[in-house]
């Protein structure tokens, strides 16, 4: 905030994100102007996976991708893998997803458009399909077979947290 030398604020700027900035300006009639600032951010669709030796987290990171990629991806099976009990040294995970950068560097993750988990609870599958109306309608997500992969009851029912601790037999 920018004070005159009476103390009446002047301009202000407010950034409610790290792409986005508002520069609010008071001008010499007393109205206020307000100029939007949006920094490009580039989309790159990628592949990612890796194999599990200790925890998904672990491998995540070992993929060379951000661990921010764990949460997402087990929301999206929570309906049919526990991630706390199901996972086990050598199962693989694969993903296909929107991957944001900012200035040439990771900024976040868009939406995952392909992914799979396979181990000793099978291999499952999920899809995005935008459907024919995907701006007013979101997407969902479905199984190789056209399934919605949302079921009624979550097999995670609590968010996923890192979870450190090494497997035992």
């Amino acid at each position: 905030m920018r004070l005159d030398d009476t103390g009446t604020p002047e301009s202000f700027e407010y950034q409610p994100s790290v792409v986005l900035r508002y520069f609010v300006e008071r001008q010499e009639d007393g109205t206020w102007t307000v100029r939007k600032a949006e920094q490009a951010v580039e989309t790159q669709i990628i592949q990612a996976g890796g194999a599990v030796e200790s925890s998904l987290y672990e491998s995540v990171q070992k993929s060379g991708e951000s661990t921010t990629l764990v949460g997402p991806f087990v929301e999206l099976f929570a309906w049919d893998v526990n991630f706390y009990v199901d996972t086990h040294p050598g199962d693989v995970w694969k993903v296909v997803i929107e991957k944001q950068l900012l200035g040439g560097k990771f900024y976040k993750y868009g939406r995952i458009l392909a992914a799979e988990y396979s181990g000793r609870v099978g291999a499952i599958h999920a899809f995005y399909f935008a459907g024919r109306n995907g701006k007013t309608m979101p997407g969902r997500y479905y199984d190789e077979k056209g399934q919605a992969i949302s079921k009624t009851m979550l097999k995670t029912p609590l968010r996923f947290v890192r979870i450190s601790s090494k497997f035992e037999s």
